[in-house]
């Protein structure tokens, strides 16, 4: 012979089943407040009843849809690729990063464009004289002319 099933017959929490969800809607999500709350009402079972109605009666606040970020180096591509290189997607998922990523824009304004193909770029530094060369000290080391 089976023996009774537990959904048939009524559970202690029952005549306050109301009242909690009532509390849930509320935003009381709390096992310890609600547990209070229903002992001042006269409950006399457990907490782990309560805990137990609680895992299948409240509702988790669905989690927030996740924002694909591009790839840092996608993003360095689009950076530093000249403007007129840029396809429209690219420039229409550059121009949704630089508006949710504000540090974007100062990244932007510091990278420095890349010279034509051709173009000998010379730091200021080259064109000082050199100082002259230090010979070590070691003669083992030296160079023989």
């Amino acid at each position: 012979m089976i023996g009774p099933n537990a959904n048939s017959r009524p559970s202690i929490l029952t005549p306050l089943h109301s009242f909690l969800r009532q509390r849930l809607t509320d935003g009381v999500h709390q096992t310890a407040v609600l547990h209070g709350e229903i002992l001042a009402r006269g409950y006399q079972g457990g907490l782990r009843v309560l805990r137990d109605w609680l895992a299948t009666n409240r509702t988790r606040p669905t989690p927030a849809t996740a924002v694909r970020v591009p790839p840092a180096r996608r993003i360095t591509v689009w950076i530093m690729r000249p403007g007129h290189r840029l396809t429209d997607d690219d420039r229409a998922d550059l121009a949704d990063a630089r508006s949710r990523y504000p540090d974007l824009d100062t990244v932007t304004d510091l990278a420095a464009p890349v010279p034509p193909p051709g173009h000998r770029a010379t730091p200021r530094c080259l064109d000082q004289p050199r100082p002259p060369r230090r010979i070590p000290r070691d003669p083992r080391l030296r160079r023989r002319l």
